[in-house]
């Protein structure tokens, strides 16, 4: 029984190990993606469409 339970220990183990490993690498994947949609928004609202004219220099008259 002893050499049995030695296996199957070692088994699980490996098993830990691999799946800690799975879930480093989709960790590290999804704050990749965190950052990428984070880029982009900024991106967007670097290049997003400005007022220019007469609209920056006097507010609109009031009724």
């Amino acid at each position: 029984m002893g050499p049995l339970r030695n296996s199957q220990t070692g088994h699980t183990r490996r098993r830990v190990v691999l799946l800690s490993q799975e879930m480093d690498a989709g960790l590290q994947a999804w704050q990749l993606r965190q950052e990428e949609k984070l880029q982009e928004e900024e991106r967007k609202q670097k290049n997003a469409l400005k007022p220019k004219g007469a609209s920056l220099r006097s507010p609109l008259p009031s009724q």
